[in-house]
């Protein structure tokens, strides 16, 4: 079974227990049954197409305050741009609320059937399901299913619907989270154009412009990404689900080495490479059950990368703020005769600047205070 570690704060079992609403979660949820126990972890579930209301969806979820949060993204078995919208408008809900909190997303594209997700998942179980307006919507596709498995394995789950309109501000919100940018290069020398999947549409073919279409396909054997991985959070996870979501087989992780963050504010507190290892690659075999994952660490930034090194690596899953590195590796690889990679760049998420962009040393100042080190 892949599971998450949960939360370290425990949930509100009055949110849980009774249908009469609780602060937190005020006209946000009708349970059934109402006398179920207090949910170990709840699941969500909307199309990955209502791209309009996930923000909106993802932020009422987690304000409920459950020990582990799932979401299950209806659609397509293959991976898209679309597919990472989605999950980037999902961390961004949850980055509004606490950068920390672990929410797993659960594609089809990554693996995760009906059966998979009842096996899964700890018990007991919420599902949270948006109201169509003000009203219950019909069970009905994954949600259906799901019980059904879950009954014959246990009790019955309990039953929660999320009220979108108390997040009037979500949508507007929802609109500043782009497609992700995907960098086709293009290549000399004779060399055909490497793709981002086989069943790719023959007008992407050749581009060398980043791509930001809702249903490119998005699907490697091998790719990389790298990162210190320090205090996981939204912007790490928004990362690390976007690699093992595009990644079929085999993903190269380079985690930076401890002897190159000395200079950080608060290094003393940084988490060390082992528990920042461990921590990113169960989150990307959370994502995608199966995946092969390779970690190494990065010593020497002089060093050329697996990624630069390896001639059948396909692609490179980045930032924003670290699209040079990726476009160094691929000019050494060019340079020794290799396919430059396809690179993935994720969206920008809580804080749309470098000014007020989510990061590891906030949350390392933010705990440094609190244990008052200033």
């Amino acid at each position: 079974m892949h599971r998450i570690s949960p939360r370290t704060s425990a949930p509100s079992s009055a949110c849980l227990s009774s249908v009469k609403p609780c602060p937190r979660m005020a006209h946000h949820s009708v349970l059934y049954p109402p006398s179920s126990p207090p949910s170990s972890a709840v699941i969500g579930c909307i199309g990955e197409d209502q791209q309009r209301a996930i923000h909106a969806y993802t932020r009422t979820l987690v304000n409920n305050e459950h020990e582990a949060i799932y979401v299950h993204l209806e659609g397509s078995r293959t991976p898209s741009s679309g597919q990472i919208r989605a999950i980037a408008l999902m961390y961004d809900a949850v980055t509004d609320y606490d950068p920390r909190i672990s929410l797993v997303p659960l594609l089809p594209a990554a693996g995760w059937s009906t059966e998979a997700v009842a096996e899964s998942l700890p018990h007991p179980i919420t599902i949270a399901l948006p109201l169509q307006g003000k009203h219950t919507p019909p069970l009905q596709g994954f949600a259906q299913h799901l019980i059904e498995q879950l009954a014959s394995r246990g009790p019955i789950p309990s039953l929660v619907y999320l009220d979108l309109d108390q997040e009037p501000e979500a949508e507007a919100v929802a609109a500043s989270i782009h497609m992700p940018q995907v960098i086709l290069p293009a290549l000399g020398g004779g060399q055909q154009q490497s793709q981002p999947c086989p069943q790719a549409n023959a007008e992407h073919q050749g581009k060398q412009q980043g791509l930001e279409e809702p249903n490119l396909p998005l699907c490697f054997q091998r790719i990389a990404l790298g990162g210190t991985f320090d205090r996981m959070h939204c912007g790490h996870r928004l990362l690390l689900a976007t690699a093992a979501l595009v990644a079929q087989e085999t993903a190269y992780v380079g985690i930076t080495a401890e002897q190159l963050l000395a200079n950080k504010n608060h290094a003393e507190m940084l988490e060390s490479y082992d528990a920042r290892r461990d921590a990113a690659v169960a989150f990307m075999q959370a994502v995608r059950p199966g995946l092969k994952v390779v970690a190494g660490a990065l010593v020497d930034p002089q060093e050329p990368t697996q990624a630069e090194l390896d001639p059948s690596m396909e692609a490179i899953v980045v930032s924003r703020e670290t699209l040079g590195g990726a476009e160094k590796i691929n000019a050494g690889r060019v340079r020794r005769g290799f396919k430059p990679l396809v690179i993935v760049v994720v969206p920008v998420i809580g804080g749309k600047d470098a000014s007020n962009k989510l990061s590891s040393s906030q949350l390392r100042a933010q705990d440094a205070a609190a244990l008052g080190r200033g």
